[in-house]
């Protein structure tokens, strides 16, 4: 939004999405590359905050999924995690409540399939009409 807001367009708006979310330097560099291409002054402006500020190939620790470099957004998410922290106290459960409920969904469905081992190692499932070998 900072790039619209300054340079007045967006269309490098999904290419600079997909840089800032690479995870890797190879995924990375195509995306940065097209913006070079598309705009150049966007790229410098990019280069000159930081490229380690906003992408996440190129920043030296664990952003745990949140991008920013705002210090009012940075303040938000440290509120985020307080209150996921808190929630995660009050349980009495050792998963989060979303993922127990998910496994407990896998689990039911799981008690419905017949499973024939082929080896040590493969395994035939039958779910009905659909059969998978795993």
């Amino acid at each position: 939004m900072n790039i619209q807001a300054k340079f007045k367009t967006d269309h490098c708006h999904s290419e600079y999405f997909l840089a800032a979310k690479s995870y890797r330097m190879s995924d990375f560099l195509p995306h940065f590359e097209k913006i070079k291409v598309k705009d150049q002054a966007i790229a410098t402006y990019l280069e000159e905050i930081g490229i380690e500020k906003w992408s996440r190939a190129n920043f030296s620790a664990i952003r745990y999924n949140i991008m920013t470099s705002n210090n009012a957004e940075s303040f938000n998410n440290t509120s985020r995690f307080f209150e996921r922290r808190t929630l995660a106290m009050e349980s009495n459960k050792p998963l989060p409540t979303k993922i127990e409920t998910k496994l407990e969904d896998c689990i039911e469905a799981a008690k419905t399939l017949i499973v024939q081992p082929l080896s040590h190692y493969e395994f035939y499932v039958m779910d009905g009409d659909r059969d998978k070998d795993l």
